[in-house]
């Protein structure tokens, strides 16, 4: 009966996701007493899953990209988070494998995608080698993966930065602001490049936003320091 109506299959799903998230999260009386129920617990699992196969079964265009997006990403979620603490030991080969895996499940998802590209640039030791990758990904990478394209056109302006190529490193952080305009290191990318380039004014503006949003990086409170020093002195 829930597939038979888009509306209540995406509520019920929600709701249990949240359910599940809740009692797994939260540390008051009523969530700890459903994470002890493994009855319970296991019931909504299950329910996630078929729910899950039932939206992601759906003829084209029922769902939204995101929707499946998020439904195709848990099933990888663990793998991706393995696969980031070996690149950070350098262990590029577990890192390999990981995303052969990865892939096999699920080849167009952009926070993957986004991993191999990272670990591209390590094992080349060339910027310019981590923007091809990039780029190439974003054309093989899910629509509605929001964030990992947002990640990959970071990775370009943080190349490019790298590389020297200030102005064009903007556009690629501006569209990663662009996909998701809640994290707050895209405007602090962008404010710290604009401090290299001379331009306070638009430096101002992005660390200003960075802060709002929650950023405490030292050159985030630099850049916001040091102009509204100069604010005072005018």
């Amino acid at each position: 009966e829930i597939s038979k109506t888009q509306k209540y299959t995406k509520a019920v799903y929600r709701s249990l996701e949240t359910a599940k998230r809740w009692a797994l999260t939260v540390t008051d009386a009523l969530a700890t007493k459903l994470k002890q129920n493994k009855n319970a617990m296991e019931t909504i699992s299950i329910l996630v899953d078929k729910i899950g196969g039932i939206i992601l079964a759906a003829p084209p265009g029922v769902y939204s990209e995101e929707e499946i997006h998020t439904i195709r990403h848990k099933k990888v979620f663990d793998r991706l988070a393995k696969g980031w603490d070996h690149l950070k030991k350098k262990e590029y080969t577990k890192t390999e494998e990981l995303l052969r895996s990865i892939f096999s499940d699920y080849a167009e998802d952009a926070e993957a995608l986004f991993l191999d590209a990272r670990l591209h640039w390590l094992k080349t030791e060339s910027p310019e080698e981590g923007i091809k990758r990039a780029e190439k990904n974003l054309l093989a990478a899910a629509k509605g993966d929001l964030p990992g394209r947002g990640r990959l056109h970071n990775l370009i302006g943080c190349a490019l930065d790298e590389i020297g190529k200030l102005e064009e490193a903007i556009p690629a952080f501006r569209k990663a602001e662009e996909l998701c305009p809640e994290d707050c290191i895209y405007p602090a990318n962008l404010a710290e490049i604009f401090w290299k380039l001379g331009d306070a004014r638009q430096a101002a503006r992005y660390a200003k936003k960075a802060k709002s949003m929650g950023d405490r990086s030292e050159i985030v409170e630099e850049i916001f320091q040091s102009t509204q020093r100069g604010k005072k002195s005018d």
